[in-house]
This record gives structure tokens, sequence and C-alpha cells, in this order.
């Protein structure tokens, strides 16, 4: 094992409290840019975009479920309104006779 006088010692820990120093320093300066804070911000915007989509989304798939309803039952209405007239018809017909 190396030893380590009381000098190398001071030095080090010289060292290691000016790195703690110029971290904080880089650190507020992320801060003022965007970093930590502008995140949080980012994961806020980008929640509410999935949701704005998610409801862009359930609109539109209930609008193609409310325009199939639609068509359908307009459909079976022309489809009872056809055989209606059929009904009348042979109605007709049969009074005719």
């Amino acid at each position: 094992m190396k030893d380590f006088s009381d000098d190398s010692i001071k030095d080090l820990e010289d060292e290691l409290e000016g790195y703690k120093k110029q971290k904080k320093k880089v650190d507020a300066l992320v801060n003022m840019i965007g970093g930590k804070k502008g995140l949080k911000r980012t994961i806020f915007i980008d929640r509410i975009l999935l949701i704005s989509i998610k409801v862009v989304w359930i609109s539109h798939k209930r609008s193609q479920t409310e325009h199939f309803m639609f068509w359908f039952l307009s459909s079976l209405e022309a489809r009872i309104n056809i055989a209606i007239d059929e009904i009348r018809k042979q109605k007709e017909n049969s009074a005719d006779r």
C-alpha cells in the first residue's frame, strides 16, 4: 500500500473541493438553460401532447362509429321502405283481383 503524506492528502482534498465548486457552477448553468427544471417542463408538455393526441384519436374513432351507425340505419330504413312498397303493391294486386 502506498503511504500518503499530509501534504498530498491536503492537495487531494483541495482538488475535491474545487471539483465540487465547479460541479455546482455547471449544475447552476445547466439549470439556467433548461436542464433539470426544463426536463420537468418537457415531460409535462409531452404528457399534455399525448393526452391531446388521445382525445383527438378518441373523437375520430367516435365519429367513425357514428358514421357507420348512420350508414347502417339509413340502409336499414331504405330496405324497410322497399319492403313496405312491395307489401303495398301486393295488397293492391290482391284487392284488384
